[in-house]
């Protein structure tokens, strides 16, 4: 089975990324491996933290690395690490810039350099300032910032019609139709561009609709249905796919709404 455990946590979740901020934080992942379309940003201020992914490699121990979308991991221990975690979606500009410097089943510890530089970054933030301007800082101190037209215009109505529709109202056949491509030719261009199956990103972004949902005191039927789920098995599937365990776990760890407000746990 699944072992979460956590303390002194702090957290930030806006559009389809969150911030994370834990002192000490043991994640074990034996039957419900998870692959998401995010890259992981992990950094520890004090003590190091250890990884074992699913690959049969040894453990590895460092301070900071950058985990690469669909990386499985098996154990997470950090004790007394301080541990920041910048979860990058797929979606966005700092993700596509990032996959220039690292693969996509590819975990990568950072220099000494490099290290030192993000752990500066971390320690100068304003703290009443959102993560999310932390995290562009981040990104850009490890890679360079490609040009802004980093997607094909068809990609990107595709992208616009996803935002607009609840998932139980998109098909591909409905997306392909819109914007002038057959199903194959989508579906082909969406994964050469995306780097993602067009089906699974579209459960991405279902999952994520339902996460702010529960985030703002929704409960998790409620939220399963306003993200357009058939029903609360439907959405608790698609949770363990993205996060490897299920969103009543991920609420005893991350906490309720009224918890949030109490522990400063911000969205935006």
């Amino acid at each position: 089975m699944n072992k979460i455990y956590a303390s002194g946590i702090y957290i930030e979740v806006w559009e389809r990324s969150f911030f994370l901020r834990v002192n000490s934080f043991q994640y074990s992942e034996y039957y419900r491996p998870a692959k998401r379309p995010a890259i992981s940003i992990v950094i520890a201020l004090n003590k190091p933290f250890i990884v074992s992914l699913i690959d049969g490699a040894p453990p590895t121990i460092c301070q900071s690395m950058i985990v690469g979308p669909d990386v499985l991991r098996e154990n997470f221990i950090a004790e007394e690490a301080d541990l920041w975690v910048f979860d990058v979606g797929i979606h966005t500009q700092e993700y596509h810039d990032l996959m220039s410097i690292i693969h996509i089943n590819e975990v990568q510890i950072l220099s000494d350099a490099q290290h030192h530089t993000v752990v500066k970054l971390c320690r100068l933030h304003d703290t009443d300032l959102p993560a999310r301007n932390l995290l562009t800082s981040v990104v850009y101190s490890l890679c360079q910032q490609q040009p802004h037209d980093w997607l094909d215009t068809r990609i990107h109505r595709a992208l616009t019609i996803i935002d607009n529709t609840t998932i139980d109202e998109l098909s591909i056949a409905t997306i392909s139709s819109q914007i002038g491509l057959s199903e194959s030719r989508l579906r082909a261009l969406f994964a050469k561009e995306m780097g993602c199956n067009l089906s699974r990103y579209i459960r991405f972004i279902g999952f994520w609709r339902a996460i702010l949902l529960v985030v703002h005191g929704n409960n998790f039927t409620e939220a399963a249905h306003g993200a357009g789920f058939y029903d609360l098995p439907h959405f608790n599937r698609v949770a363990a796919e993205f996060s490897g365990f299920s969103p009543s776990m991920g609420l005893l760890l991350f906490g309720t709404f009224e918890l949030h407000q109490q522990r400063k746990i911000l969205s935006q």
